[in-house]
C-alpha cells in the first residue's frame, strides 16, 4: 500500500496508538495558545478606543459560535459526502474568506485613494507617513468612529 506522507505515513509505519499523535498535538496547542492574544491585540490596534470592549466581545463571541458550530457541521458533512466532501467544504470555505479579505481590502485601499487625492507622497490620509505605511489604522492614525 502506497502512503500519500505525513500523519498517514506515519501511522501505517506501526505507530498506531495515542501516543504517535502527542507531538502533533502539543504544537498544534501551543501555536494555538498564541494566537488569542495577537489576535485581540491587533484588533486593539485597528478598533476605536470607544469601541475596543465590543471589538473583543465580537471576537469571542465568533469564536465561540465556530467551537460550537464547527464539530456538528463537519460531522454532518462527514456522514454525507466522507473525507472528500470534508476536503472540498474546507476548500470552499478558504476560498469565500479569501476573497471576503480581498474585497475588504480593496475597498480600503480604494477610500484611503479617494480620500488622499490619489495616495501621493504628502498628500492626506492616502499618502504614506514616515514608516511608509498608506494610512490605514494601526499605523499612526486613530480609526474613524
Amino acid at each position: 500500500m502506497e502512503s500519500s506522507g505525513g500523519l498517514g505515513n506515519l501511522l501505517e509505519r506501526g505507530g498506531t496508538g495515542f501516543k504517535i499523535l502527542l507531538v502533533p498535538i502539543a504544537v498544534f496547542g501551543f501555536m494555538a495558545g498564541g494566537f488569542a492574544p495577537a489576535a485581540l491585540a491587533s484588533l486593539a490596534d485597528v478598533s476605536h478606543k470607544k469601541k475596543r470592549g465590543m471589538t473583543m466581545g465580537l471576537y469571542s463571541f465568533v469564536i465561540s459560535a465556530a467551537m460550537t458550530v464547527g464539530p456538528i457541521l463537519s460531522g454532518a458533512v462527514i456522514d454525507r459526502w466522507g473525507g472528500p466532501g470534508v476536503l472540498a467544504f474546507m476548500t470552499s470555505i478558504a476560498m469565500l474568506m479569501l476573497a471576503l479579505v480581498l474585497v475588504q481590502w480593496w475597498d480600503r485601499r480604494r477610500s484611503a485613494w479617494e480620500e488622499g487625492g490619489g495616495g501621493g507622497k504628502g498628500g492626506g490620509k492616502g499618502g504614506k507617513d514616515e514608516h511608509g505605511a498608506a494610512g490605514v489604522p494601526g499605523h499612526g492614525e486613530e480609526p474613524p468612529d
